[in-house]
Formats: C-alpha cells, sequence, structure tokens
C-alpha cells in the first residue's frame, strides 16, 4: 500500500516523467559520450554514490533515491573540484606575491650599492680636487717666492755707482786692515742679506737698519775708499762670495764667545778670512 501511495503522488506531480526524461537521456549520452579517466577528488566524491547504487536492487524507489544520492555525490565533487582550483589559484597568488617581494628587496639592494658606489666616486672626486686645488696653491707660493727671490736679485744685480761707492765706504770700515779676499766677504755678506728674506730688500736699508752697523753710519759720510775697496765692492755685488753665504761676521779678539746664550757665536761658521768670522 506504501508503495502504491507513493508512486500515485510521484506520477500526479509530474516528478516521475521528469526523472523518466532524465534517466533515458543520461543513458543515451553515457553511450555516446567517450569514457575519461577520474579525478582523486572526483572518485572521493563519488565514493558514496557509488557505494549507494551498489546496494540498491531494481526496485523504482530505490533507483529514485540512488540517483538523488548521486546528484549530491555529483555536486559535492564539483564543489571539491572547485575548491583544488580555488585554492591552487590562491597558492599560485602567494607565489608571485612573494616573488614580487622578492623581486622588490633585490631592486633595493641594488640601488643602495648604486647609491654607496656613487657616493665613493664623488668622496674620490672631491679627494682629488681638493688635491689639485692644493697643488695649484703651492705652485702659485712657489712662484710669488721665486719672483720675489728673483726680484732681489735683480734689484741687488742691477747696481748703480752709488751702490758701489756705499759698499765700499762700508768695506773701507769694516775691513780696510783685511786682505783682498777679505774685503770682498765683507762686502758679500751684505749683498746676502740683500737676497735674504729676513733683511730689507735694497743695499742702503740692510746698511742704515738699526743695530745692525752702528759704527759703520756714523762714519760712512767721511770715509773715502779706496780703489782696492771699490773693486771689492764691485765683485761682491757681481755675485763673489767667499764668505760661503754668510749673513754675519765679527771679529773673534773683539767679541769673545766666552758666555751660553751668544746670538753670533751660536751661529753655523761658514768661513775664516783674516781677522773675520763669517757665519749663518
Amino acid at each position: 500500500m506504501g508503495n502504491q501511495r507513493f508512486w500515485k503522488n510521484l506520477a500526479g506531480s509530474g516528478a516521475l516523467a521528469g526523472i523518466l526524461v532524465w534517466a533515458f537521456s543520461a543513458a543515451a549520452i553515457a553511450r555516446v559520450a567517450p569514457a575519461r579517466p577520474w579525478h582523486p577528488v572526483e572518485m572521493e566524491a563519488a565514493a558514496p554514490a557509488r557505494d549507494v547504487a551498489a546496494a540498491t536492487d531494481e526496485d523504482p524507489i530505490d533507483r529514485v533515491r540512488a540517483e538523488v544520492l548521486r546528484r549530491r555525490a555529483e555536486a559535492a565533487r564539483q564543489a571539491a573540484v572547485m575548491r583544488a582550483a580555488e585554492a591552487k589559484r590562491h597558492e599560485q597568488a602567494r607565489s608571485r606575491e612573494q616573488a614580487g617581494r622578492e623581486e622588490r628587496v633585490a631592486a633595493r639592494d641594488r640601488s643602495r650599492e648604486r647609491d654607496g658606489e656613487g657616493a665613493r666616486k664623488a668622496a674620490a672626486r672631491q679627494a682629488a680636487l681638493r688635491k689639485a686645488q692644493a697643488d695649484q696653491e703651492r705652485k702659485r707660493t712657489t712662484r710669488k717666492r721665486t719672483a720675489r727671490v728673483a726680484s732681489r736679485k735683480e734689484g741687488a744685480a742691477t747696481v748703480s755707482l752709488a751702490d758701489v761707492e756705499l759698499l765700499a765706504r762700508v768695506i773701507k770700515i769694516e775691513a780696510g786692515g783685511e786682505p783682498y779676499e777679505g774685503k770682498v766677504a765683507v762686502g758679500a755678506v751684505i749683498v746676502n742679506r740683500v737676497r735674504s728674506p729676513r733683511f730689507p730688500n735694497s743695499l742702503r736699508a740692510v746698511i742704515y737698519s738699526p743695530g745692525q752697523f752702528p759704527g759703520v753710519t756714523e762714519m760712512i759720510d767721511e770715509v773715502r775708499p779706496g780703489s782696492s775697496d771699490l773693486r771689492a765692492a764691485k765683485e761682491a755685488l757681481a755675485g763673489r762670495d767667499p764668505s760661503n753665504g754668510a749673513l754675519y761676521f765679527y771679529n773673534p779678539r773683539i767679541h769673545r764667545c766666552d758666555g751660553e746664550g751668544d746670538f753670533l757665536c751660536s751661529l753655523k761658521v761658514t768661513a775664516r778670512i783674516g781677522n773675520h768670522v763669517f757665519a749663518r
């Protein structure tokens, strides 16, 4: 009775006709469509349906129930396939994101390396520029010093008769009783002072410097130099120097080196001629 009531209700609702049409269509498609291997996920999802189909017999109600269960299994299989595809997409997205992060880190490292190399090159250029500027400054200083020395030498070389007369009078006063070589040496000391940056750059300024030749300045206007004095003055002005570059001379009989701290006695002796010691 129960089965008959079920079939009547099923026939009245038209569901039986739909199921039968679907069943025949599925059977026809199954005959035509080639079989394909199942995906493991599909096999796992279809396992309940297979189990149910195996347990059923030829009863129509059981077949309907089996069909319902099969549809549910198919839906579960498709959902599992979709989940697997979605998980695969997520995994690929994560891989791309990770690769992008690694590429950005590598690009940042390369940029920092380029910046560091640029900074080192800039520092090297600045150091080379400072060195070049320092070298140019040293060259300018050397040229100026050379020009001053040349100017002093030129000024000493281009002397007038008045300078010869003036130097000859100093030689007469300081070395009148000395040998001729000693007279030239005394004149050379005065010329060396003109050429030295430690003293004035003119003959008259050196002779009349305060405290340098006090006895000379008092007598110079009254002295008349002899021929040997004039000749010694000309040779000294021409560059002859028996004193070997001395800037000072003194008579050890008059200026005795007895105590410590004496300036003249602390100098390096360059020559001894007659009664004079020459030093610098």
